[in-house]
């Protein structure tokens, strides 16, 4: 019996294993993709995925992320959705922000926003894995959200995480988007209640 659950562990990690595709190559064209975006979008000032990481250990730091769930970034997303007019804990945040990154407003530049989308999107297709079963769900996903051009809309932002793979949720390739979505939303959220907008940068 117990020589029958071993062979069935063993044969469910190989399965598991060969069913996740090889993507060591896809993730280095992404990542270098991202890096001629920054010399290109971001004029060489700073790295979009290290902008972006700042961001999360910010989000984690204030307790508005408290785990590296999907539950956790729906939470962030749907928190922010639904907060109250003139909510102080944004503007703190913002402020955060804002006091971290050195240009933190070239972030919502059109090109700089849109790079953790299309570099992806880009690759995704031309290796092959849009159509791929473990791929196919976040690459329409990604794409619906992009071409829709509306990042604060919930539903989509919610689809993108949901269908974000889970493995790869540990990955600022993968999690930029939802990163960039939050961000954008914090912007616009910023903006409509305090009046603050693009190179308005806060300090304490």
């Amino acid at each position: 019996m117990i020589k029958q659950i071993i062979v069935v562990f063993v044969f469910l990690v190989f399965f598991s294993c060969k069913s996740l595709p090889d993507d060591t190559d896809l993730n280095k064209k992404i990542t270098l993709c991202i890096e001629k975006s920054s010399t290109e979008y971001a004029e060489g000032l700073f790295n979009i995925y290290e902008y972006y990481t700042v961001i999360e250990q910010i989000l984690f730091k204030e307790k508005f992320l408290n785990g590296k769930s999907k539950m956790s970034y729906k939470k962030l997303i749907q928190d922010l959705h639904m907060a109250p007019k003139m909510d102080e804990k944004y503007l703190q945040l913002y402020k955060q922000i804002s006091d971290k990154l050195k240009y933190p407003y070239k972030l919502v530049n059109p090109g700089v926003l849109q790079s953790p989308f299309n570099c992806v999107r880009f690759f995704l297709k031309t290796k092959g894995f849009e159509s791929n079963t473990y791929y196919s769900n976040y690459y329409t996903s990604l794409n619906k959200l992009y071409k829709s051009g509306l990042v604060d809309d919930l539903n989509l932002n919610i689809n993108l995480i949901e269908n974000t793979p889970k493995e790869k949720l540990s990955n600022i390739i993968y999690k930029a988007p939802i990163l960039a979505v939050f961000y954008e939303n914090l912007e616009y959220y910023i903006e409509e209640n305090f009046g603050l907008v693009g190179n308005d940068i806060i300090k304490n």
